[in-house]
């Protein structure tokens, strides 16, 4: 089972990957997204071990990416005691 945290964590990682291969700059990002470069920087260098949702998605919007997820609500009786 994937937890939330590292659900974050592997989108931040996902994001950098789209971010080097954009082009975009971290101070456009940050006019973008509103976060100061240092923050940007700290963002792509993953001092964060898992970013807020609010962060990913403004980091995904100002690289032109939309966040979209999928819940599936697993629901199985525990065995008796």
């Amino acid at each position: 089972m994937v937890t939330e945290r590292a659900l974050r964590a592997q989108l931040a990682k996902e994001l950098r990957g789209a971010w080097e291969e954009s082009g975009v700059t971290q101070i456009e990002i940050g006019r973008r997204t509103g976060m100061t470069q240092p923050m940007v920087s700290d963002f792509f260098r993953r001092r964060y071990e898992s970013p807020g949702w609010d962060t990913l998605e403004k980091v995904a919007h100002a690289l032109g990416y939309e966040i979209e997820l999928e819940a599936k609500l697993i629901f199985e009786r525990m065995p008796a005691q």
